[in-house]
């Protein structure tokens, strides 16, 4: 006669428990891991946002369009939206919660929109950005500078020649054309004291190449603009494919909690 088992364990399900802990216990850390690496690309967007806006601010206000504006200011606000989100994944986390895990998925997959949306208009944006500087400073340079009204446009207008190195919109000889000139407000000057390598009053009263610049300033500022839109759209892909990772992670683990409930 067969005796009944009484056995109190059950291996095959000791075996998956323990499988699952451990492959739990694994996502967890990736995801910890990579909430690290996503902080620093959400600290490096927030640097880049801040210096678009703060230190090349003065320079390309005198764009007319605020495309560039925008693309800066929504690298700041991704950058700040990832450190936020990174505070959430790691709650999520160490809490098993599905609901704070999947808040985080949708805020990583909105993200991943925005900076999709920046990262290519700054690409676009970069073609242009040479046309539109041009015929912006030409307005600038010849109907602006030196208006009573326009205190702010001279010395940016200044700041921008002095810090360049460049005189004119596309060369020394566009302040011939201006109100600047035509008004008499040069006095004897023949182009502004900021255009001079070596500035000091009324050293625009002589435009010899060795005194002063006669490289256009739009031909510089574009470079500068062309290089920086590169860089933020550079920023906004690469953190884009990131929390994308992200995205994968957080669905799988929210894949084997929602097992582990079962």
């Amino acid at each position: 006669m067969a005796l009944p088992s009484y056995s109190y364990h059950q291996p095959g399900q000791e075996k998956k428990a323990g499988s699952d802990c451990c492959s739990l216990s694994c996502l967890k850390f990736f995801l910890y891991m990579y909430n690290i690496v996503l902080l620093l690309f959400g600290l490096s967007g927030l640097a880049v946002g801040l210096w678009t806006l703060l230190d090349r601010g003065q320079f390309l206000s005198l764009l007319t369009s605020s495309t560039y504006h925008i693309s800066g200011i929504l690298v700041l606000v991704s950058g700040v939206l990832v450190v936020g989100i990174t505070v959430l994944g790691c709650c999520g986390i160490s809490r098993e919660g599905k609901g704070l895990i999947l808040a985080y998925s949708g805020l990583l997959a909105f993200t991943i929109i925005v900076q999709v949306a920046v990262g290519v208009t700054a690409y676009l944006y970069r073609a242009k950005v040479h046309q539109e500087l041009v015929v912006s400073l030409n307005t600038t340079f010849t109907q602006e500078y030196g208006m009573l009204q326009f205190n702010l446009t001279t010395e940016a207008v200044d700041d921008l020649q002095t810090t360049l190195k460049c005189c004119g919109a596309e060369s020394y000889e566009d302040w011939r054309n201006s109100l600047w000139w035509s008004q008499d407000l040069k006095e004897n000057n023949k182009v502004p004291d900021s255009c001079c390598k070596s500035v000091s009053r009324f050293c625009g009263v002589r435009d010899h190449p060795s005194n002063i610049y006669y490289t256009g300033c739009a031909h510089k500022l574009s470079r500068m603009a062309s290089d920086h839109l590169l860089l933020i759209g550079t920023i906004a892909l690469v953190i884009c494919a990131v929390e994308a990772c992200g995205v994968v992670l957080s669905a799988t683990l929210v894949r084997k909690l929602s097992k582990l409930d079962d």
